[in-house]
Parts: structure tokens; C-alpha cells; sequence
């Protein structure tokens, strides 16, 4: 850690610039050299001046194939992306996380209070601490029950725990399937790991923490695709099957020279039911595992289901037993697009996605709700993609879905016309041209601790 002001004087004067700039490009480093100094300024307006700090970095996520595999323990392509939550840190003496992010209320958990007894009366209690690290209901689906979560994963592990004052701010667009948790996740389980751990816990360590907050405090029944694509970085190819120990390939494939731009639609805005329509995807594909005898879908076999079709319907239902259609084709199309980007055969990797598009919409059914009678709009975003790049380039639904948000990859020469378009339907600023981030959640200035 070094002192703030230390650290102000360096990222202006570009002492910094060697390690941003692999992380954000060359031309992003005036923004992200002001971006980082007004992130210092707030820290210091809501915790003190004269504090010495750490910076982290997590990023964001694209799926970029096997949608809703992952909590099936099926297969995935994804990859970091250049948006980023970026986090201030100090440790404090009072016991208590504090975490303020840009735009929302100051969130406040005690970890780490020594209550001391009086030394002229004997207590078998002695000195000891109190934690306030249980599951509040009142807390599911807000930031600080992923706090929480973390910190209770720390303190299961046996960590002993202690206070800091974070301030975070971010440039991930919310909504649009980017995975904004996974990334705050990985930056909080970064710091406690720094702090708490010396930072011996392995990336996947860290992204299973993450996993544990979302699922058990927060209340979202997610797979780990997210947080292990914000730990690590880069493209990578993910098999979930033997989820304590994920198969995970880098993907030595660079989107920048493949002629094609990948570009993010914000079709609609988010929807109070997205969660739990979200929610009812893998509940009822686990259904249909059940129905076999299994847990998950990715240990049914395939031959098996279709000879038991009939049978799947009629005790699951239509959407299950089409859900589960989906998954099985999914899993093994996230595994071709993967090696046919290592094998550097764009043409093929552009025909699964529009496969993949294609099975999220008519069998997986994570476009629009039942109840979304007159207002479609991703249907029609995903309509107008398919007008606009006829058949060059790709498009699906982007993420867990109901969200509104296309994924696209467009052809270099399409790219400026594609945008104009686009946001001539959806609107100004609506298409976001989306790099890959090949480095994942990293301390910024780490050399110099």
C-alpha cells in the first residue's frame, strides 16, 4: 500500500500508464488516468486524506456461447471485456467493512469487534469477537449480502477477518448481461484475499467465494461462469462437468485481428421479473434431471432423454423438456465454437452462434415472458440484427435472458453503419462496441507494494 497522495501524484504525472495500458488500451488512458484520480478524490471526501491504499480491478464478462450451461455443469465460452469495477481500498481499526459505491448508500458489516471483559472478573469467555456475517432476507438481491457473503465465506474458512474502507465505482453497464455482480464479487474477494490471506487463494478459490455470496446471501442460483471469466481474463473455454475442479482453457484467439468487432445491444431495460422468470430456467431443467435420477442435466444422456420424451412432458412439461432440449445441443455447441476459434475458423464459430441464437429462442425461451403480450423488444432488436447483417457476421440473446440485450459480431466494414442503425431503432449510445480484456481481476500498482 502507498500513501494517497503518493499515488494521485503517479497516475497523473502517467507513472502508472505501463500497467494500464494492457488493460485498457492506449487510447483509453487519458479517460482511465482521470477516472482513477477522481475514484482517489472520493475516497478520501467519504474516508479521510493521508491514507495509504491499494487500487483493484475486476472485469466484466461476455458469454460468448453456452447460454445457462454453466449451472448444469455443462460447458462455456466466455471472455473478459474492458469494462472494469474498480475499488479503493484501506484497512481501518474499527472491525467494520464499509463500502461505498458510486451512487449508492454507504453498505456497513462488523467483522471484526473485540469486546474486552473486565480484567477483575473472571469470565471463560475471556476477550472475544463478534461477527455479523448471517444471511438477512431484508439483504437478498442488494450489494451488501455480497459483501456479506464473502466475508462469511472468509470467516468459514478460517480466515480472521478485519475491517476496511472501500470505495468503488464502475463503468460496466448495468442490465445488459455483463455480469456487474461477478465483477464486484471477484473485486471484494481480490481485496479480502490481499488483506486477509496473503493472497493465497488460488483464482478459482476465489471465484467459488463469489459464487457461495450469490447463491447462499444474495439469492441468485448462478453457476461460477462469471466470476471464474472476471478472475482470469482472457477467452476462455470452460467445462463445469467436475465442478471442484473445472476443466478451463485459455483460448489463444484475438477477436481485434479477426475482422469482426463484438458489440453489445441494450434492446430494453431490465424488468422486475427477470429474476425470477431467470430462476424458473434452472429449476426446471433440474426437474428433468430428476426425472432420470440425476442432479444436473449434463449427467443424462442425450440418447436417453429423447427415447424418454414423451414421458418428460408429461411429468415435467413442454418448457422443461424443451429447456433441457436446449442444453443438450448448447453444451456441445459451446465446445465446437471453442475449437473452431483455436483453430482460427471464424466462418464456422459465426454459424454456431447463430445456432445458438436460434435454440435460445425457440427452445430455452429466454427472449420474452408469457406475459409480454405487446411489448417484445428484444425480439425485435434480434429481428433488426438479423436485417442489418443478413448473412455475414452473428447475433443471439445475450446472458441469462429477459434483460433485453442482443450480442452481436459485425464485420469490420458494417461496424459504423451497424451502429448507426441500430441506435436509429433502440437509441443514442444503445450499441456498446465491446473489447476483450485479456487480464483479469488484478491489484493496480501491485509492483509497488
Amino acid at each position: 500500500m502507498r500513501n494517497i497522495n503518493d499515488v494521485l501524484r503517479d497516475i497523473g504525472s502517467g507513472a502508472y500508464d505501463e500497467e494500464l495500458e494492457p488493460i485498457y488500451g492506449a487510447s483509453a488512458l487519458p479517460y482511465q488516468r482521470q477516472r482513477f484520480i477522481r475514484a482517489l478524490n472520493e475516497f478520501e471526501n467519504e474516508f479521510g486524506t493521508d491514507r495509504c491504499v491499494s487500487i483493484y480491478s475486476a472485469p466484466a464478462r461476455t458469454e460468448i456461447c453456452g447460454n445457462h450451461t454453466d449451472h448444469q455443469l455443462g460447458n462455456v465460452l466466455s471472455a473478459g471485456v474492458g469494462m472494469d469495477i474498480i475499488g479503493i481500498v484501506s484497512p481501518n481499526n474499527d472491525g467494520v467493512i464499509r463500502v461505498k459505491s458510486k451512487g449508492f448508500p454507504m453498505d456497513e458489516i462488523a467483522v471484526s469487534v473485540t469486546v474486552k471483559s473486565d480484567p477483575q472478573e473472571y469470565s471463560p469467555l475471556g476477550n472475544f469477537v463478534i461477527a455479523d456475517l448471517d444471511p438477512y432476507q431484508s439483504e437478498e438481491h442488494k450489494s451488501i449480502a455480497l459483501i456479506r457473503g464473502i466475508a462469511a465465506r472468509f470467516y468459514l474458512m478460517g480466515i480472521k477477518l478485519s475491517g476496511f474502507d472501500c470505495y468503488t465505482t464502475s463503468d460496466i453497464i448495468s442490465g445488459v448481461g455483463l455480469s456487474s455482480s461477478g465483477a464486484f464479487e471477484i473485486l471484494l474477494a481480490s481485496i479480502m484475499n490481499s488483506l486477509y490471506a496473503d493472497g493465497c487463494i488460488s483464482l478459482q478459490g476465489m471465484a467459488e467465494i463469489g459464487k457461495f455470496a450469490e447463491n447462499y446471501y444474495y439469492k441468485k442460483p448462478c453457476g461460477l461462469m462469471d466470476q471464474l471469466t472476471s478472475a482470469m481474463g482472457g477467452v476462455l473455454w470452460i467445462d463445469f462437468y467436475d465442478l471442484d475442479m473445472p476443466f478451463v482453457t485459455k483460448v489463444d484467439f484475438d477477436f481485434e485481428k479477426s475482422g469482426y468487432s463484438l458489440c453489445i445491444l441494450e434492446a430494453g431495460s431490465k424488468d422486475e421479473i427477470e429474476i425470477s422468470e431467470y430462476n424458473y430456467i434452472p429449476r426446471e431443467m433440474v426437474s428433468v434431471a430428476n426425472f432420470f435420477g440425476k442432479t444436473v442435466l449434463s449427467r443424462v444422456d442425450e440418447e436417453e432423454f429423447l427415447a424418454y420424451l414423451g414421458d418428460v412432458r408429461k411429468r415435467c412439461g413442454d418448457r422443461a423438456a424443451l429447456r433441457a432440449w436446449h442444453f443438450f445441443e448448447e453444451d456441445k455447441r459451446a465446445v465446437r465454437c471453442a475449437r473452431f476459434l483455436q483453430k482460427k475458423k471464424m466462418n464456422e464459430f459465426l454459424s454456431e452462434i447463430n445456432k445458438s441464437g436460434k435454440s435460445s429462442f425457440m427452445y430455452l425461451q429466454n427472449v420474452y415472458t408469457a406475459d409480454q403480450k405487446t411489448s417484445q423488444p428484444l425480439s425485435v432488436a434480434l429481428a433488426y440484427c438479423d436485417h442489418l447483417l443478413g448473412d455475414r457476421g452473428a447475433f443471439r440473446v445475450h446472458g441469462g435472458g429477459f434483460g433485453g440485450t442482443v450480442q452481436a459480431f459485425v464485420p469490420d466494414d458494417m461496424l459504423a453503419d451497424f451502429k448507426k442503425e441500430t441506435e436509429k431503432l433502440l437509441g443514442s449510445g444503445k450499441c456498446h462496441i465491446v473489447k476483450i480484456r485479456h487480464r483479469g481481476c488484478a491489484e493496480i500498482g501491485g509492483n509497488y507494494v
